[in-house]
């Protein structure tokens, strides 16, 4: 499958490797809380004058356009023990054609190479 970067926004594609990158390590599906906070470190380690600044609500917006994106799946828990249950996400597609599409972003080129080492 064909991964189209171009139509996603900058916080989706860092959002998008971070499930992928969930995916390589064996951390896969993951849940929506614990994708904002690697998120905002990850972003921390790009450059900022490129980047811009990310919010909280930026990530979430990412997470809901990528839970209807083809290659992504949200999975919807019954409940959690406080009774709500937090989307987790994981792949529809080999993670290595999505980092070989993400890779194609400068931005995130040296996030791409640390994944998997």
């Amino acid at each position: 499958m064909d991964v189209d970067i171009e139509r996603l926004a900058f916080a989706e594609r860092l959002t998008l490797l971070e499930i992928t990158n969930a995916v390589v390590t064996g951390k896969e599906p993951i849940d929506s809380g614990e994708l904002r906070r690697h998120v905002g470190d990850r972003l921390s380690t790009v450059d900022a004058t490129v980047v811009g600044d990310l919010k909280e609500r930026d990530i979430m917006r990412a997470l809901n356009k990528l839970g209807t994106e083809e290659y992504v799946a949200e999975n919807q828990p019954s409940t959690s023990p406080t009774g709500k249950g937090r989307p987790r996400y994981s792949l529809n597609a080999d993670a290595e054609h999505i980092l070989d599409a993400l890779s194609e972003d400068e931005r995130l080129e040296p996030l791409v190479e640390d994944i998997g080492e």
